[in-house]
C-alpha cells in the first residue's frame, strides 16, 4: 500500500532572521510534514538554517542574501 506524503510549501518568507512568528508557523503547520519546498526569498542564511531541522528543499530567489545563495 502507497503511503501518502505531506509537504508542505513556503515562499517569499522574506525574513534576515527567525522570528518567532517563522518559529510559531513551523511548529503549527509542518512539524509532521515529510517534505518542505522553500520556492524562494527566504532571504537570511539563519532563516534556512532553521529550516534544515525538516527534510528541506530550497531554491534561490532573486531576493536572498549572498551567503545564502552560496550555500543554497
Amino acid at each position: 500500500m502507497l503511503k501518502a506524503m505531506k509537504i508542505g510549501v513556503l515562499s517569499d518568507t522574506h525574513l534576515t532572521r527567525v522570528t518567532p512568528a517563522l518559529e510559531k508557523i513551523v511548529e503549527d503547520h509542518f512539524r509532521d510534514i515529510d517534505l518542505l519546498i522553500h520556492a524562494g526569498d527566504m532571504v537570511g542564511l539563519s532563516v534556512y538554517r532553521f529550516l534544515t531541522a525538516l527534510p528541506l528543499e530550497a531554491v534561490q530567489g532573486n531576493m536572498d542574501e549572498l551567503p545564502l545563495r552560496e550555500e543554497l
